[in-house]
């Protein structure tokens, strides 16, 4: 019986490659079986785009890119996106949004490109809101979040052609003026809140949703229009976190779908690292279920502020610099 390839020390470098590829060194290796065909390990094949394929069909180009690599564990990587997706994804249990918004800058502190950590932020924010919808299923306005839901259809629409037509760092300066107008009426308006739902009423919850669609494919800031219209709205905090994280569940898989349709998002390839911030960030979550059940509902409408007026600070902050 012939035994096992295996590597053996005749392995040599030797020049020249097939007209047509344009390389100029091939690995010959000595195998315990006998010579196999040469290896073309020219630049072009271990680039991430083969430039040129070899005419030779002898020679064995190999892609590296990141269909190829094995899933390795980076420790660091790893603890410190567990970290911030558990800071991040319990105050978004506790207020009811922001999650995505503070946990996009780790993403990318970590290495992950944008298009990528866009997608798997989308993606972390549906799955770690499933929870929250079945536990407070019963606190939730079908009325009012179909309505809000109805209004982010052809906003998302309307971001994906503003997003072709404006500047980036325009659409960013807007986006913070627009959130920061809205911090300081809500602000304004802190001694004197609703008393009625009238403030959300279909067309208002149309608006919100409407705007919420635009500012997600443009910005990212897709939770700031609905926070800010149930905060005026006079609902329970129970109410508010409900109503939020079942709008974040479908609008998100609708902005997904239309950035996979138009925009060409890249899938998210499940990984060690990426499950694991998922775990996280779903404990995270259940705590700031928690956390909220523990405050007053004023408490509640100062973080809202605070944060809607934090991501309007940041999004010009980041336009500026």
């Amino acid at each position: 019986m012939r035994p096992p390839a295996t590597w053996s020390p005749g392995a040599r470098w030797r020049r020249g490659c097939a007209p047509r590829c344009g390389s100029s060194l091939i690995l010959q290796v000595g195998w315990s079986d006998g010579p196999r065909p040469p290896v073309c390990v020219a630049r072009h094949a271990r680039s991430g785009r083969l430039r040129r394929t070899s005419a030779d069909p002898t020679h064995r180009e190999v892609r590296y890119d990141a269909a190829t690599r094995t899933d390795t564990v980076r420790p660091v990587v790893l603890i410190l996106g567990a970290l911030g997706a558990f800071a991040c994804y319990t105050v978004g249990g506790l207020v009811g949004f922001a999650s995505s918004l503070l946990y996009l800058p780790v993403l990318l502190v970590l290495g992950v490109p944008l298009s990528q950590a866009v997608a798997l932020n989308l993606v972390m924010a549906v799955l770690t809101r499933l929870p929250s919808v079945v536990v407070l299923r019963d606190h939730l306005d079908r009325r009012r979040t179909t309505a809000m839901l109805a209004g982010s259809v052809p906003g998302i629409a309307a971001g994906l052609v503003v997003a072709r037509l404006v500047p980036a760092g325009v659409l960013e300066v807007g986006a913070g003026l627009v959130v920061l107008a809205s911090g300081l009426h809500l602000v304004r308006g802190r001694r004197c809140p609703a008393t009625t739902p009238s403030g959300a009423g279909t067309r208002a919850a149309l608006v919100a949703g409407g705007c919420s669609g635009v500012l997600g494919v443009t910005t990212s800031l897709n939770g700031i229009p609905p926070a800010v219209l149930l905060a005026r709205s006079g609902a329970t905090v129970k109410a508010r976190l409900a109503d939020l994280s079942a709008f974040f569940v479908v609008g998100n898989c609708l902005t997904l779908a239309a950035l996979a349709v138009v925009a060409d998002v890249p899938v998210v390839e499940p990984s060690s690292e990426t499950a694991a911030w998922l775990m996280v960030g779903m404990v995270g979550n259940a705590v700031g279920l928690r956390l909220a059940e523990l405050i007053d509902q004023r408490r509640f409408d100062d973080l809202t502020i605070g944060l809607v007026l934090l991501s309007g600070t940041a999004s010009l902050v980041g336009a500026v610099t």
